[in-house]
């Protein structure tokens, strides 16, 4: 596969990987708590492993919204309260900024990279 048909294929998979939280939604409105989480975390598994068949590479938000779904939603079941996982935008935003604040401490900005990276 050349160079720029799996950068084609990455940005795909990219767009996908946020499908997972979005079923997730879908099925804790409309369904149990125990339904939302066992659909939620075997749709990303699948698209975790179909991103790796096709790209040999696995994001990180992917990674990240796996393991987003698996811990917000299983604390949700536990606690039988989907406010859980309803507050995933609070930690992604949480742990990003963080990521960036440190990124901007370190001197190694990500703008910098992001820029880098569309611009080769």
């Amino acid at each position: 596969m050349s160079t720029k048909s799996n950068k084609a294929g990455n940005k795909s998979f990219f767009l996908i990987s946020f499908l997972p939280a979005l079923a997730y939604w879908y099925l804790e409105a409309n369904y149990s708590l125990q339904t939302a989480l066992i659909g939620g975390v075997i749709l990303a598994l699948i698209e975790m492993a179909l991103e790796w068949i096709f790209t040999r590479h696995i994001h990180t938000i992917s990674k990240f919204n796996f393991f987003l779904i698996a811990v917000l939603g299983g604390l949700s079941y536990f606690a039988s309260d989907g406010i859980w996982f309803k507050l995933q935008p609070f930690f992604t935003g949480v742990i990003m900024g963080g990521y960036l604040l440190y990124r901007n401490l370190i001197d190694k900005s990500v703008m910098y990279e992001i820029v880098e990276i569309m611009n080769p």
